[in-house]
């Protein structure tokens, strides 16, 4: 069975990956329509996590 901290390590881990790939997509002069999507997407699902905690 996975520990918690595991859990937590793997998580920051993706949260990093996904910080990274928006860097890169934000960076680019032109963004397809799905692009701007997942990050308007991945923003507010951030934003909702905040106010639950």
């Amino acid at each position: 069975m996975i520990s918690l901290s595991e859990k937590i390590e793997a998580e920051k881990d993706n949260i990093e990956k996904t910080l990274k790939n928006l860097e890169k997509a934000r960076d680019r002069k032109e963004k397809s329509v799905i692009e701007l999507s997942a990050v308007a997407a991945f923003y507010i699902i951030f934003i909702m996590e905040l106010r639950i905690f």
